[in-house]
């Protein structure tokens, strides 16, 4: 659970040209930070999902923002 105007973030040290799928709660805000605090842009966007491409390998923070409980899903494919 948040409380209103709370937030909470996870590291995730991911790898150069992998995916991540986040999936959550329509109550919730995402943001994805990298390495020097810059919001990364999902290459898709749909109602309660983000697809992003990591451009580099590095460690990336999944921002949470929003207000009672939260439901979120992070989903990184391997490289193949």
């Amino acid at each position: 659970n948040l409380i209103k105007g709370g937030s909470k973030g996870y590291v995730l040290r991911i790898k150069e040209s992998q995916n991540m799928i986040i999936s959550f709660t329509y109550n919730s805000k995402i943001a994805v930070m990298d390495q020097g605090n810059n919001s990364l842009a999902p290459i898709t966007a749909e109602k309660g999902q983000l697809k992003m491409l990591i451009p580099r390998t590095g460690d990336y923070t999944v921002v949470v923002a929003g207000e009672g409980t939260i439901a979120v899903k992070i989903y990184i494919p391997p490289l193949t």
